[in-house]
């Protein structure tokens, strides 16, 4: 049997359980955090007082947080490449019998999950004033 059947076997045999393990690990996204939440409300008063909050706080951040913050944001903005890739692993395509599957929908869930990451990241150093954002992006 060569390796790829032993893959698709497994992933076959796991699949009935993933969608179930969404409930568990997964938060519904109507009930998680928002990048939002954690930034200044553009449509506050205080909009414009909470970015210079930011900017004048971020000037006591050393280089090292800012190259870690850069580095995080730029893998956690590549997470279209890794669901494309995953997307593709049979037993899990989302094309066909497959695009319903409790894998398709895992890796869907997952990734809009950890898209958040790379939104309140991206928008921090944009607000923050401290970077390069052309650069980065």
């Amino acid at each position: 049997m060569s390796t790829k059947n032993i893959r698709l076997e497994v992933m076959q045999a796991l699949e009935p359980k993933v969608e179930s393990f969404m409930e568990s690990f997964l938060i519904k996204p109507e009930d998680i955090w928002q990048p939002t939440d954690f930034l200044p409300d553009s449509e506050k008063d205080t909009f414009l007082q909470e970015v210079k909050d930011i900017r004048e706080e971020s000037k006591d951040l050393g280089y090292d947080f800012w190259v870690t913050m850069v580095a995080d944001t730029i893998t956690e903005e590549a997470l279209p490449t890794y669901e494309s890739w995953l997307m593709d692993v049979v037993g899990i395509d989302q094309h066909g019998d497959y695009k319903t599957n409790g894998w398709a929908k895992w890796v869907r869930a997952w990734t809009a999950e950890e898209n958040r990451h790379g939104d309140v990241l991206n928008k921090y150093l944009y607000l923050s004033g401290r970077v390069n954002m052309r650069e980065i992006e």
